[in-house]
């Protein structure tokens, strides 16, 4: 099982409750994670940041059992 976190407006996306995590399972394959977002249906433009095991990571990182994939969206301010 892989980790998944979504903060801000991403969390819609993983979560129908509002809980900012949860638990991608992926049979013990390594994944990429395009496959994560494709599964939860999240919008790429609405991705800014995206961190593997805590670590800056691209769609094309390999993800495996245990680790935590974190997604940001884009801050707004003013």
């Amino acid at each position: 099982m892989i980790k998944v976190k979504a903060f801000a407006d991403l969390t819609k996306y993983i979560s129908k409750d509002g809980k900012f995590e949860t638990f991608f399972d992926n049979q013990g394959k390594s994944v990429r994670v395009k496959d994560i977002v494709d599964f939860y249906n999240i919008p790429l433009n609405d991705i800014k940041i995206i961190l593997v095991n805590g670590k800056d990571a691209s769609l094309e990182t390999e993800v495996n059992d245990n680790d935590t994939v974190t997604f940001f969206s884009p801050v707004g301010g003013g």
